[in-house]
Order: structure tokens, then sequence, then C-alpha cells
């Protein structure tokens, strides 16, 4: 078999903690790379969950601050409980 190289650019502070998870695990970041590189082919994907994290619009970022001064007492909190129906619904919303 005859053997690729690969490169590419990744934060210092990353790399070496990287090095030490190896070393940690008994193995160097070339097994450790070959390992994931292997899984990902074996499997045609990536061998863990991506996601994109929501961006927070103007109006998501204004609920939580008020939401935040609620919790802190700085406003008063008028909400009313949701039922057990209401909070499944929503939740559906968001998985």
């Amino acid at each position: 078999m005859t053997t690729g190289t690969i490169n590419f650019k990744i934060d210092n502070e990353l790399k070496e903690r990287f090095q030490q998870l190896a070393k940690d695990l008994g193995a160097n970041t070339t097994t450790l790379l070959t390992m994931f590189v292997k899984r990902a082919v074996d499997d045609q994907a990536i061998p863990f969950d991506v996601k994109v994290k929501p961006k927070l619009n103007a109006v998501y970022r204004q609920l939580i601050a008020e939401e935040n001064a609620k919790i802190l007492g700085l406003i008063p909190d008028d909400a009313t409980e949701l039922t057990q129906k209401e909070m499944e619904e929503y939740r559906s919303l968001y998985q």
C-alpha cells in the first residue's frame, strides 16, 4: 500500500490539544485522523452529527433579554402555565 499526504492548517492550541489526546489514547495524530477518514469512507458520512447553530435574529435576542430580565426580577413575569399538550406542540416545532 502506498501512502499519500494531506496537509491542512489548524489553530496551534487545537493542534497541541489533539496531539495530547492522541498520546493519552496511546496513538498519534496520523492514526486518529486515519481512523476518522476510514470511518467516513466506509459509512459514506461524517462519523458525528454536524449541525448549524441557528443565528439569533433581533426578535429572538429581544425575547432572551426579556426572559433574563424576568428571571432577575427587573420586569414582571406575566406568563401563564402551559398545558402538557401545548408543551408537546411547541417542543415538536423545534426538534
